[in-house]
């Protein structure tokens, strides 16, 4: 008696033939294991009268609960089974969240630094509202995505705005305007970008009110004015220091004093730079009673001056 030599074996020994089972049992393709209800084959493990089945692609399990199963490992590795003690405290963290999310939330417009909030109130919103932003004057929203940008407008209008200083213009071109407080009082500053510097304000209207500002314009007419004052005081000067002149030559002009004798005279006089030159005439009576007097004047600035006079003594 021989085995075949894959799963049973046979020895003699002693006169005695002793046949042996390997202990790794190979049924071939087509063999199969039946213990009780269960087969063990080439499928896999099967149970007579179960839909219970183990392949090699795994476990169907006929629709029966998989019990006493230990707790696996819940972290971004694991590839452990998870029991129902895991699942029920997983449900009950998700069952917190729907909660809470049901409850929604309550939101309110606020203020910053003294701001404004104009209608304001608590409102719910719940998970499935939207809530959306308005842009308000003056105000600019830009939605990228799920981003949202709120700015100030690039060019804003304000009926009024108070502050201390304002800057206009970038870089070398800012103009920095500021009130400050002097001797003098309250007064507005304008300076260059160093905030020192002088710079000039233009385009300014011609100044109406006794408190208004007044424009380059406005001044250079002042200043002609001016001008043309003094233009016409030193013209005034130039006569009024002529007619001193003629007066100081026309006061030295001799006369004469024998009756029935005349007199032509010459004479010339001078007062604040100007200079004049008299020419006269005089003639006394027959008796000496009666004096008849002419003169004439020419000053350094062209102009001339005449007199004539007459007197009587006793």
């Amino acid at each position: 008696v021989k085995g075949d030599g894959k799963n049973i074996s046979t020895v003699v020994k002693g006169g005695a033939l002793t046949v042996n089972l390997n202990k790794d049992v190979d049924l071939g393709k087509d063999g199969s294991v039946t213990t009780g209800n269960t087969k063990v084959s080439d499928k896999g493990v099967s149970f007579a009268d179960s839909l219970v089945n183990l392949t090699s692609n795994g476990l169907d399990n006929g629709g029966n609960k998989v019990t006493n199963v230990k707790a696996g490992d819940v972290n971004a590795n694991s590839t452990d089974a998870v029991n129902g003690s895991q699942l029920y405290a997983t449900n009950q963290n998700v069952t917190n969240v729907q909660n809470e999310v049901a409850k929604g939330w309550n939101i309110e417009a606020g203020t910053v630094d003294g701001g404004k909030v104009f209608n304001a109130s608590k409102t719910k919103v719940a998970m499935s509202d939207t809530v959306g932003v308005k842009a308000g004057k003056n105000i600019e929203i830009t939605q990228d995505g799920s981003n949202i940008a709120i700015a100030t407008s690039a060019n804003p209008t304000f009926e009024t705005v108070t502050t201390e200083s304002v800057k206009v213009g970038k870089g070398d071109n800012t103009v920095a305007i500021e009130t400050v407080t002097d001797k003098h009082g309250r007064a507005l500053k304008v300076s260059g970008a160093d905030g020192k510097s002088e710079t000039r304000i233009n385009n300014v209207a011609d100044g109406k009110a006794d408190n208004d500002a007044v424009n380059v314009r406005q001044l250079r007419g002042v200043a002609q004015n001016v001008a043309n004052i003094d233009n016409r005081v030193s013209k005034l000067d130039k006569r009024v220091r002529g007619i001193g002149a003629n007066a100081a030559a026309a006061s030295s002009l001799p006369q004469v004093y024998i009756p029935g004798k005349s007199m032509v005279a010459l004479a010339g006089g001078a007062y604040s730079g100007a200079s004049a030159v008299a020419v006269g005439y005089s003639r006394a009576s027959d008796n000496g009673k009666v004096i008849l007097k002419v003169n004439g004047t020419a000053n350094s600035a062209g102009h001339y001056s005449g007199g004539v006079g007459v007197g009587y003594q006793w």
